[in-house]
């Protein structure tokens, strides 16, 4: 079972960007800043995790679009806690769910690594799909 040390924990920082760890302050950060959450499920031994870790979310655009027009969420799936492995059906890593928290909806969901290019497309295709005004 995973203890709580501190209600907001900043984990991982890729360029500028800083991804929290903690969902429910995430939602809550989401809601006041209007934008949508991309939940970074990952696992420490995933080599497709690795990939997207070192080439992809530390791209300079990759990291700016993310910055600009989401709220990170990363989620060790062996530290995980219940509640979000039945609300989001985490099958393997990495995995990314792309979700509406002013709904409380799935947008979209990746399974898998991808180039950086191809990543940024995939996020601006998310972006438009969500209709939010920062897009």
């Amino acid at each position: 079972m995973l203890i709580p040390v501190l209600s907001l924990t900043l984990s991982l920082a890729f360029g500028q960007a800083l991804w929290l760890s903690d969902f429910d302050k995430a939602v809550d950060v989401a809601k006041r800043e209007g934008k949508n959450l991309m939940i970074y499920f990952s696992s420490d031994h995933c080599p497709y995790c690795w990939q997207m870790e070192n080439y992809v979310l530390v791209d300079p655009d990759v990291e700016r679009y993310i910055s600009d027009k989401f709220i990170v969420v990363s989620v060790d799936v062996d530290d995980m806690p219940e509640s979000l492995e039945e609300k989001f059906n985490v099958f393997g890593t990495p995995y990314i769910v792309f979700y509406d928290p002013k709904r409380g909806k799935v947008i979209s969901e990746l399974f898998g690594s991808r180039e950086a290019d191809d990543f940024i497309a995939i996020l601006k295709q998310i972006c438009k799909k969500s209709n939010l005004r920062r897009c």
